[in-house]
């Protein structure tokens, strides 16, 4: 179980937990993080790391090509949707008259 769940149903945790929220990802996007920072960061070796994080070697340099040429955003920008609901100008009118 992941932190993001566990907070749902407990709101007492234990340090453990918050250590398993990097060690243990619950998301993709944030395993994919955590295992090119383990690289890069910690030095760890590329099939140690795969290992750890749950890809094969060539997935991993696969994440870590595309992410020293630009194509990975690790932390990609996330858009609101519109700030009013969406309503045609008749229905605009009849709800104003």
């Amino acid at each position: 179980m992941c932190l993001i769940d566990k907070l749902a149903s407990s709101p007492k945790l234990e340090a453990r937990d918050y250590e398993q929220f990097f060690t243990k990802p619950c998301s993709a996007r944030q395993n994919q993080y955590e295992l090119i920072r383990s690289i890069i960061v910690e030095k760890t070796p590329i099939p140690e790391a795969s290992v750890r994080f749950g890809y094969k070697v060539s997935t991993t340099y696969s994440l870590l090509r595309d992410f020293k040429s630009g194509k990975l955003d690790l932390f990609p920008t996330v858009t609101r949707g519109p700030a009013q609901r969406r309503a045609s100008q008749g229905i605009k009118d009849k709800i104003n008259h």
